[in-house]
């Protein structure tokens, strides 16, 4: 990765943390803009892992199976 694509990754992080606030209407002061930056890169590198798919026998013992779920409230 060159830093030409870092900062292309930076900036459309940037972005979409500022559409995500203006459709939430949510004011940011500037001065928690960084710490709010930091977080939703964060949230983002959570999200990967969430993405992930795993095996039944793979998963955690204290996550469940959304079909699991769903079978069990019909």
């Amino acid at each position: 990765m060159t830093s030409a694509d870092k900062t292309d990754q930076e900036t459309a992080l940037e972005r979409e943390f500022d559409v995500f606030s203006t459709r939430a209407a949510i004011v940011v002061p500037a001065n928690m803009r960084g710490q709010m930056l930091d977080d939703f890169r964060e949230l983002h590198r959570m999200l990967k892992v969430l993405r992930v798919h795993l095996k039944p026998e793979d998963q955690p013992n204290e996550t469940f199976r959304m079909q699991s779920v769903t079978r069990a409230l019909s």
